[in-house]
């Protein structure tokens, strides 16, 4: 795949003063459960982060990673945005497990990763009668969801791929930390590098976080390409 750019601009939603400390705790909490759910469900965790199962059926394929042993351990209470953050937060810790101190040197030849496609039958009324207005706005918002992620998972490829060493140095920082900040910070021009006229992109802090650690441990773990191929993505 040609990169190219991607987006033309994107915003990265910070807490205000007043809420820095709440949402650092939260964060801090998630973590730690997320931690902990990769020390005890090493497995399941790797097929939720490798996989293309959407961040909605997680829960009913994969009903263990929510188990009571690690609900409590992060020592106050936990706060998950959503499915897709439960596979962003097992990411990072799958990244501090398996590379926190080196990448595989053979990264750059990391085969094109699947980003999966929405198939618009999904986002349809059922056959056969006449959807209601609520209905069809739930679709649409689910729609929405679902391409917005797309979108998330293909720029964090993209991302990644300008320049592994810094996102690997951000996903090993404690979140909101002044590490993190310099961490971001020191991948402005691999975010540059990802952007295009005519779009525009909003996210969280944690959403981008993240979606950088899925991409950069898929990368890891992909198949590699002969060098000629990676050039030419």
């Amino acid at each position: 795949m040609k990169y190219g750019a991607l987006f033309v601009a994107f915003c990265i939603a910070i807490a205000s003063p007043a809420m820095g400390s709440e949402v650092s705790d939260a964060r801090g909490v998630f973590g730690r459960f997320s931690q902990c759910t990769v020390e005890r469900h090493s497995k399941e965790s790797v097929d939720v982060v490798l996989s293309d199962v959407t961040a909605d059926e997680i829960f009913r394929k994969y009903p263990g990673l929510l188990s009571g042993d690690c609900l409590d351990i992060g020592g106050g209470d936990l706060k998950i945005p959503g499915a897709d953050f439960v596979r962003y937060g097992l990411a990072e810790a799958l990244m501090r497990r398996d590379y926190a101190h080196a990448l595989p040197p053979d990264i750059s030849l990391a085969a094109p990763l699947p980003h999966r496609d929405l198939n618009e039958a999904d986002y349809r009324p059922k056959a056969g009668r006449t959807p209601k207005p609520k209905e069809l706005a739930e679709l649409q918002k689910q729609r929405e969801r679902d391409g917005l992620e797309r979108l998330l998972s293909i720029f964090g490829e993209c991302i990644v791929r300008a320049d592994p060493a810094a996102a690997l140095q951000l996903v090993v920082t404690k979140p909101s930390s002044a590490e993190e900040n310099q961490a971001f910070d020191a991948m402005n021009g691999a975010l540059a590098s990802c952007l295009v006229s005519g779009q525009k992109l909003e996210f969280s802090k944690g959403a981008l976080r993240g979606t950088i650690a899925m991409n950069l441990y898929r990368l890891a773990r992909a198949p590699r390409v002969q060098a000629k191929a990676a050039q030419a993505k």
